[in-house]
């Protein structure tokens, strides 16, 4: 990523995040960030296309962690057990990004952000073909992908919603186990 790409990104996600996306404006990026308003939408197009950036890189950054963390030869417990402490480890190291995944992607969804459609297309699919191997071979229950996904995370992102909000002080780190047994409760065979 460009010098001037990156600390867009990074000036935008502050905004974004202190501002909310609609009070941001493509100015207000410019004053923060030294970047002209030219380059800003040579770059990123429109304030969408900048939310979009800021997402997708965040997800990048997550993707990037899994993908290094579960080796070819893990079974499906011990995969469940890495992407759980994977997923509450970079949550409790990167909150703003957390934060930015959580408040904006839905956003951009409903948007209907061909970059984020990519973006989880080719990033989630081999995630979701070792899902599949492991439903394939009886260590996962045989459930939708669309049901499958919210199992696997559902308490520890909403116990890290809670954490991000400040509602709670202990980071969602601390509770690996007890996400695990849940995430593992839900989907064993």
């Amino acid at each position: 990523m460009t010098d001037t790409r990156s600390m867009a990104i990074a000036s935008a996600r502050v905004l974004f995040l202190t501002r909310g996306l609609e009070a941001t404006r493509i100015e207000d990026v410019r004053d923060a960030s030294g970047i002209s308003i030219g380059s800003l939408y040579h770059h990123f197009g429109s304030k969408l296309g900048l939310l979009e950036a800021v997402v997708i890189s965040a997800l990048t950054d997550h993707k990037r962690a899994l993908l290094e963390n579960l080796s070819a030869n893990l079974s499906a417990f011990e995969a469940v057990q890495k992407l759980i402490a994977t997923t509450a480890s970079w949550i409790s190291e990167n909150p703003d990004d957390a934060r930015c995944i959580f408040r904006f992607r839905g956003a951009l969804e409903s948007a209907g952000s061909s970059a984020l459609k990519t973006h989880n297309r080719n990033e989630l699919s081999p995630l979701l073909k070792r899902l599949e191997g492991w439903i394939d071979k009886g260590e996962i229950r045989a459930l939708p992908m669309a049901l499958l996904l919210p199992l696997l995370h559902g308490p520890l992102h909403e116990y890290a919603r809670a954490w991000l909000a400040g509602r709670v002080q202990v980071p969602p780190s601390a509770y690996v186990e007890v996400f695990v047994d849940s995430a593992w409760a839900a989907l064993r065979p």
